[in-house]
């Protein structure tokens, strides 16, 4: 799920609902050794049926939804990486 917002850039714009998988390779990390690269910040984690507010010792987990917040092109990038 993608939302943008009408804020002129360079603001930030886009937010989206990522989900982990396999392939991404970011299961087991800690948030913090992660390097997203762009303008992203992870806002909230839902894992199973709970939500949780992300710190630098969470470690991410397969199908993590990671809802993160950034420039589109950041966060589309992200989006790509996890899928």
């Amino acid at each position: 799920m993608n939302i943008d917002f009408p804020f002129s850039e360079p603001l930030l714009s886009s937010l989206s609902c990522a989900q982990s998988h396999g392939g991404s390779g970011l299961a087991g990390k800690l948030l913090r050794a992660l390097h997203f690269g762009g303008d992203i910040l992870v806002l909230s984690i839902h894992r199973e049926n709970q939500v949780l507010v992300p710190h630098g010792d969470t470690r991410l987990e397969l199908g993590d939804c990671l809802t993160v917040l950034g420039d589109k092109e950041s966060v589309r990038e992200l989006t790509t990486r996890l899928e």
